[in-house]
């Protein structure tokens, strides 16, 4: 979790004297449940708890469609009504299963009795192209079938090659579906080292974790009244990562502006990160400290980061 679990037991404390006790209760069983949704439930504690302190704040009031957005907020003559969500990269990293195929090639060094490390994992990709842009793809197998893979095809010619004592141990696999380099040299151990293309940056407006998650949520506030918004905490996405877009990068404010282009009911757009900054360095261990950070975006409006 981003947040420390006193302190997430500290704003559910707070909220039970402003919201209903079993809304509180159900944010708790989210928080303790394990899952990707324990992520949503932590940014939705957050802003609730937060807004608790600012002005009149409802959870889940039913709105004609009977859809229950997170969050109906009044200060005065405004009125706000927003969906919570967080967004993450899970299903690309899913799709590019670099990590496991790196986690399942070390695992079969061990049982070869070679040294931990030493590895060095290249992976090629190749850039699929539609109408809407172009995104990366890496070489590699279905995730479903990479234990298999690492069975049948890697650890073969590992063996064959350890048993004529050919080392740098080296193999390359270039086909149409698959492009990976393997070098192993048990005299690099326990070093590794890896490359692969960023498949995460997002090219297409509409075709990425951050403008799916915004999707997602415009039914949940159709007909609502006042300012309707979404309000998107960081679970680990690529496109809240706060870089300079490069030529080919498209930026959240690009992304968010296809959004409202398409969506003409919702009025904004919140961003929700957490950035890591270490102090003191040498022989003193370094402190971490963790802030979070707020982009807004409103329609026809220039975003300010907070």
């Amino acid at each position: 979790m981003i947040y420390r679990r006193r302190a997430l037991q500290r704003r559910l404390d707070e909220l039970r004297s402003v919201l209903d006790g079993d809304a509180v209760s159900k944010l708790a069983e989210r928080l303790n449940r394990a899952g990707k949704d324990r992520v949503a439930a932590m940014w939705e504690l957050v802003v609730l708890h937060g807004l608790s302190k600012c002005g009149t704040l409802q959870n889940e009031v039913a709105l004609a469609s009977q859809r229950r957005p997170d969050i109906q907020f009044e200060l005065g003559a405004l009125l706000l009504t927003a969906d919570v969500t967080a967004v993450s990269d899970e299903g690309l990293d899913n799709d590019n299963p670099y990590q496991e195929l790196s986690q399942l090639i070390e695992a079969a060094k061990n049982k070869l009795k070679l040294p931990i490390g030493g590895l060095d994992l290249r992976v090629r990709s190749k850039h699929e192209n539609t109408k809407r842009g172009t995104r990366t793809v890496l070489q590699l197998p279905p995730r479903s079938k990479l234990q298999a893979f690492v069975g049948q095809r890697i650890v073969p010619q590992l063996r064959e090659q350890m048993t004529i004592g050919t080392f740098p141990l080296r193999i390359v696999i270039d086909d149409d579906d698959i492009g990976i380099d393997i070098t192993i040299d048990p005299a690099r151990s326990p070093y590794s080292s890896s490359g692969f293309a960023a498949y995460d940056v997002p090219k297409i407006k509409d075709r990425n974790p951050l403008y799916n998650a915004l999707k997602a949520k415009v039914e949940q506030l159709r007909g609502a009244g006042g300012l309707a918004g979404v309000i998107i905490g960081d679970g680990d996405c690529q496109a809240l990562a706060g870089r300079s877009a490069n030529w080919d990068e498209l930026s959240t404010r690009e992304i968010v502006g296809e959004f409202f282009r398409q969506f003409s009911s919702v009025d904004f757009v919140l961003l929700l990160s957490v950035r890591e900054s270490r102090q003191g360095w040498g022989l003193t261990r370094p402190r971490c400290e963790r802030t979070t950070q707020a982009c807004l975006f409103a329609r026809d409006v220039t975003p300010e980061p907070s």
